[in-house]
């Protein structure tokens, strides 16, 4: 009761002051009873935000969800309407079962192993008819794409399970098709005891709406989260693709260039009297071919943590070919040269479709996504059609020459596979946690002289006027599974 107070309270209120829907995902194991009293705290407190199907809708079934324009100041049950067993909902089992094939987890194999062997009457009395009204979204178990159901019946995905069918070509496309009508939502393996996050890239590619993420912990997938939302100003809903809607095709392949020509106030965040030696890493997250991490970083500046510049002003220019623009988002990121272990500054990652060419100074955010106050990395983007890859590596070889230093450019990487390597264009979609509060943590006491909520203005310059989704209107008005 007290959850569900607090939730009317705060879902639309400030500081997120987001109008949108918000998604509760129920897993029911209770009594009759309990159920029924469950409904009755809801009904209650929550009243008319419940958003509940039309009678209607609930017997013929639903052909589109509507859009979340249409759903402001409403909140969305996602949950079963059937019995189900007291061992969980089959994703739990489903996430087992991975873990104990694919990491070779005897315990978690043992566990799936007694749970299968319980017997029907473990089952929990069917579900109470008031309580059966609730769910929006209705929670079945997924038997195939030959076996589409309705626009509110959903299912979710382990990770692994997830990666076999984005592998192969012909489930990747059958993929695309059922999150063009249906959500799908996408949760961490058994194994990640330690709350480790899986890749969302991978998930998004395909249309995915929702991926559950922890929270509470502070690393690169947590950040490409980030990015991805900064799109829409952190509404929690993003416009996917013209291609994973079905109204258009994928991005035109390009060349990303990245000249890194200085930072300014960088920060030690290791509590120690030594002056850092800065140098920034450039990471670009996508799929296939597009994925690349750890090649490319500038050269350290001894001792400047304050305004270290790169090649004597010049900068260092590094070249990325995407050939899924759609999916990739580039992480920047500021690191402090150190004997053993190189300590993280900070980083901002930004999905390379709205990226802006020219020159721009980018914010600097900690490992959970805080800005580092006044902390930023000056750079200049160039994006070219794939077409000039020749013209522009002639180019920069004449430059470098001319300037009579090799740091002026980074060749173009080798290539080994075509645009159709590509798995699909990417979106983010609904911004899902899947936080344990026991594990949570706060970076905010290390260093509060420098640490600031995250000013969204800052961002800002980054984004293209051209994309059809900086308005969060005009990136909403579309339907459910579209954002």
């Amino acid at each position: 009761k007290d959850v569900i107070q607090v939730l009317k309270e705060s879902a639309f209120a400030h500081p997120a002051n987001n109008p949108y829907p918000v998604i509760i995902s129920i897993e029911m194991h209770c009594s009759h009873d309990f159920q029924k009293r469950m409904w009755e705290i809801c009904r209650d407190i929550l009243g008319d935000m419940l958003l509940i199907l039309d009678p209607d809708v609930d017997k013929m079934g639903m052909e589109a969800l509507p859009s979340p324009e249409k759903l402001k100041h409403k909140i969305i049950i996602k949950g079963k309407r059937g019995m189900q067993t007291k061992a969980g909902e089959d994703e739990e089992k489903e996430s087992l079962s991975e873990t104990s094939s694919n990491d070779g987890d005897s315990m978690f194999g043992a566990l799936e192993k007694s749970r299968s062997g319980r017997k029907a009457d473990d089952a929990v009395p069917a579900t109470d008819p008031n309580w059966a009204m609730l769910p929006y979204l209705w929670a079945i178990k997924f038997t195939g794409f030959h076996n589409p159901g309705h626009a509110h019946q959903m299912s979710s995905f382990g990770e692994s399970r997830v990666r076999k069918l984005v592998d192969a070509e012909r489930t990747r496309e059958h993929f695309v098709t059922y999150n063009k009508k249906q959500f799908s939502r996408i949760y961490p393996k058994g194994s990640r005891v330690d709350s480790s996050n899986l890749n969302p890239i991978t998930s998004w590619a395909v249309g995915c709406q929702m991926v559950a993420l922890n929270y509470q912990t502070g690393d690169a997938p947590m950040s490409l989260n980030f990015g991805k939302f900064l799109e829409n100003n952190q509404f929690g809903y993003v416009l996917k693709s013209p291609y994973l809607r079905g109204t258009g095709h994928r991005m035109e392949p390009l060349i990303l260039r990245v000249t890194v020509l200085s930072c300014q106030r960088l920060p030690n965040n290791n509590n120690s009297r030594d002056i850092i030696d800065p140098y920034v890493k450039l990471d670009l997250h996508g799929v296939g071919s597009d994925n690349k991490q750890g090649l490319y970083k500038t050269r350290t500046v001894l001792d400047n943590g304050f305004n270290p510049v790169f090649n004597n002003g010049r900068g260092e220019t590094f070249a990325f070919e995407i050939y899924d623009p759609d999916s990739a988002i580039l992480r920047i990121i500021a690191m402090d040269e150190d004997v053993g272990q190189d300590d993280f500054i900070g980083a901002c990652s930004v999905p390379v479709s709205v990226l802006r060419a020219g020159y721009r100074h980018v914010p600097l955010l900690d490992e959970y996504n805080t800005a580092v106050r006044q902390a930023g990395i000056l750079c200049r983007f160039w994006m070219d059609p794939i077409e000039k890859r020749e013209e522009i590596l002639e180019l920069n070889s004449k430059k470098s020459q001319k300037r009579g230093s090799t740091d002026w450019t980074t060749p173009l990487p080798s290539v080994t596979s075509a645009a159709s390597a590509a798995v699909g264009a990417a979106n983010s979609h609904v911004s899902t946690s899947n936080v344990t509060p026991s594990n949570a943590t706060s970076t905010a006491s290390k260093e509060p002289t420098s640490k600031t909520s995250t000013d969204l203005t800052s961002f800002k310059s980054f984004f293209s006027s051209s994309r059809e989704n900086t308005s969060p209107t005009a990136a909403l008005n579309q339907a459910g599974v579209d954002s």
